[in-house]
């Protein structure tokens, strides 16, 4: 159950390799990379209709499995202002985030936290001491998108749930692609 472990052991891909559910992140990387072929640089967001469906950790899993698994250079962007989670996966932590990126205070190198050693960087809130408006902030995002892709092949966003945030609706206009995690047996059907 995801709610009991630390975050970072969340992180299938790394820490348990070998098991089925490394296995289906490979599996959706390759599909992924496959249906994007020839595109250039993709925006993919990954949300859930509510908190604790698992969007983070998936977010995690196929971000490592298409940079150490399939050689893609990417960046995961914490765009859940209210409950940001990708911090907790860093484990060479920046100093700034997204926050201060966007407010043109640093450059984006000096932005972006690490997992291990392969080329899936985080770009984490930043200074949640800061004014977060959220759909000001998904605007500057928009404006910042042609240096994010220059410098990635995949940008994964991990958005706020899609029920109790009116942010979805201005940040799935940004993406290529959306993919909706659901929870078996625990997301209602209605929702």
């Amino acid at each position: 159950d995801e709610q009991s472990l630390p975050p970072h052991l969340n992180l299938v891909a790394k820490w348990q390799p070998l098991s089925i559910a490394a296995e289906q992140y490979r599996m959706a990387a390759t599909r992924l990379v496959l249906s994007t072929e020839g595109r250039g640089s993709t925006v993919v967001e990954v949300t859930s209709a509510l908190k604790g469906e698992g969007k983070t950790t998936t977010v995690v899993n196929l971000g490592y499995t298409l940079a150490r698994d399939l050689g893609r250079n990417v960046v995961l962007i914490d765009c859940d202002f209210r409950c940001p989670a990708l911090h907790s996966y860093v484990t060479i932590p920046a100093s700034s985030g997204l926050v201060e990126f966007l407010d043109d205070e640093l450059p984006l190198k000096n932005c972006l936290s690490a997992i291990d050693e392969v080329s899936c960087s985080i770009l984490p809130v930043g200074n949640v001491g800061k004014e977060l408006n959220e759909l000001t902030r998904i605007q500057q995002l928009k404006t910042r998108l042609p240096e994010l892709r220059n410098n990635f092949d995949f940008i994964i966003v991990n958005t706020p749930p899609v029920l109790p945030s009116a942010t979805m609706g201005i940040l799935s206009s940004l993406a290529d692609m959306l993919i909706l995690v659901i929870r078996a047996g625990v997301t209602p059907q209605h929702l």
